[in-house]
């Protein structure tokens, strides 16, 4: 739950950032600290993962 105001501009410009970012890299150069739920992920689960969980929130929110 937000309970702060945030700008939409800005919170969307970090969000491509981070996207381009990973796109750039790749997922051999993502965290190779566990999720805090699921664990240990290979850089192919969390290329999947984030897929996934990006996927969920713009499809909840109609983008």
């Amino acid at each position: 739950m937000i309970v702060d105001e945030r700008d939409f501009n800005v919170e969307k410009e970090k969000l491509i950032r981070k996207i381009t970012t990973f796109q750039i890299n790749g997922p051999e150069k993502c965290t190779t600290q566990p999720h805090p739920f699921f664990g240990k992920f290979s850089p192919e689960e969390w290329r999947k993962g984030i897929y996934k969980h990006l996927d969920h929130h713009l499809r909840q929110f109609g983008v």
